[in-house]
């Protein structure tokens, strides 16, 4: 089980989420589970580690209503909904508004778990590709020298010891030996990396 993500799973049945959640528990799963749609709701945001279960029949606000909910207010969270109303206009109605799956109840505890386990592998991509976007995205883009030889680490130290001071610098060298990639990380390190970085090229 992946650290950190959660099984959203929602039921009004006492019982039935009872047995449910203990039965993705005791298949490895962080699991939170809630009597309704309206109880849900809070939890799912943009960064929601994890995925939603839910039933389609509620007391209150419908699992149809609740997969709309989580496409506008948790974009790129896998919604599994399950009914024990075999229905198969609606599956695939729902699958046309987005879920990721449907489960008809009754249904074996390894079908859910293994659609579980698929939907959170799903969703941890999708936030470590976000996290690795946002990281390349940030102030910091392009400013990253990579290398590990005893030059390039020799490169390293100075950027990092020039950058606290509070001199003028001027970097000389030959074309395509990464002048401007120095002297943005010297920018980005700098106590003024908000101001702008001015090129004298």
């Amino acid at each position: 089980m992946q650290d950190g993500l959660r099984v959203l799973f929602v039921e009004d049945e006492p019982l039935v989420r009872q047995a449910t959640a203990q039965s993705l528990e005791l298949a490895g799963f962080s699991v939170l589970a809630l009597p309704s749609a309206e109880a849900a709701m809070p939890h799912l945001s943009p960064e929601f580690p994890g995925v939603l279960v839910t039933d389609v029949r509620l007391t209150g606000a419908s699992g149809l209503d609740l997969l709309h909910h989580c496409r506008n207010a948790a974009p790129g969270v896998p919604v599994i909904l399950v009914t024990g109303h075999g229905d198969i206009s609606m599956a695939v109605q729902a699958m046309r508004e987005g879920a990721y799956d449907f489960i008809e109840k009754p249904f074996g505890a390894d079908r859910l778990t293994e659609t579980v386990r698929r939907a959170l592998e799903r969703r941890a991509l999708e936030l470590e590709n976000r996290a690795l976007r946002r990281e390349l995205a940030g102030p910091a883009a392009g400013t990253r020298i990579i290398g590990r030889s005893p030059a390039i680490e020799q490169v390293r130290t100075l950027v990092a010891n020039v950058a606290a001071t509070d001199v003028p610098v001027m970097i000389n060298g030959e074309t395509g030996t990464g002048k401007e990639l120095v002297a943005r990380s010297l920018h980005a390190l700098s106590p003024r990396h908000h101001l702008p970085l001015i090129s004298a090229a």
